[in-house]
């Protein structure tokens, strides 16, 4: 979708409101990450970046009410669309913000929940390199909040970006004293939670496609 030139950028993003559902209860998967009682060096990061993603959420129902104001997504599709949030066809959508939240309380050891953190941020990379050239076409890189400059620099500015992989030595010294059994554990968790975001996309494709189709 997004290398076909044919089709519009507006045509593009008409899947945003099927996002509602994983968008709202996004904040709630961060809430189980944090552990406010912690004196772990990690975990205060984890803590730190949940903080400042908690408030995402309103910059997607802000650009939701901008897209219908300017006609991008029409009222009647914003309608249909909102009344779709719990039905079958959009299941995958909720169950993978339900599985972000059991693979959290299911392992709640504090590898878990930073491999968990990392997922969500490569998911958003993936995601908006997506999306944002759609919204570079339309000339609002800088005008909408969750889809343009201001989520990706807020992103980019992440105080936990300190445990990035350009510090080996930072992350060598952060995965000391975990086990191999605990580290598999954490593996599958994370190769189960990228399935479910795969399965999410496919819903939000489609969602695409039945509209340009249609």
């Amino acid at each position: 979708m997004r290398t076909n030139q044919h089709i519009s950028p507006e045509l593009k993003l008409q899947f945003i409101p099927s996002m509602y559902f994983f968008v709202m209860g996004f904040r709630d998967s961060l809430k189980y990450l944090e552990d406010t009682s912690s004196n772990n060096e990690l975990q205060r990061m984890i803590n730190e970046h949940c903080k400042e993603d908690s408030e995402h959420w309103r910059w997607y129902l802000q650009d939701l009410q901008w897209l219908q104001e300017h006609k991008v997504i029409s009222d009647e599709d914003l309608k249909v669309n909102q009344n779709k949030v719990w039905s079958d066809e959009w299941f995958l959508v909720r169950n993978t913000t339900y599985d972000i939240i059991h693979s959290i309380k299911s392992n709640p050891s504090i590898l878990n929940r930073m491999a968990v953190l990392q997922v969500l941020e490569s998911t958003f990379d993936a995601f908006n390199s997506s999306v944002s050239p759609c919204i570079q076409q339309m000339d609002k890189w800088e005008d909408l909040y969750y889809f343009g400059k201001m989520h990706v620099d807020s992103e980019e500015g992440h105080s936990s970006h300190e445990w990035d992989y350009d510090d080996l030595e930072k992350v060598a010294s952060l995965y000391h004293g975990f086990g191999e059994e605990e580290c598999e554990a954490v593996e599958e968790n994370v190769v189960r939670l990228f399935n479910r975001f795969n399965e999410m996309f496919e819903v939000w494709n489609k969602c695409n496609v039945s509209f340009i189709m249609n």
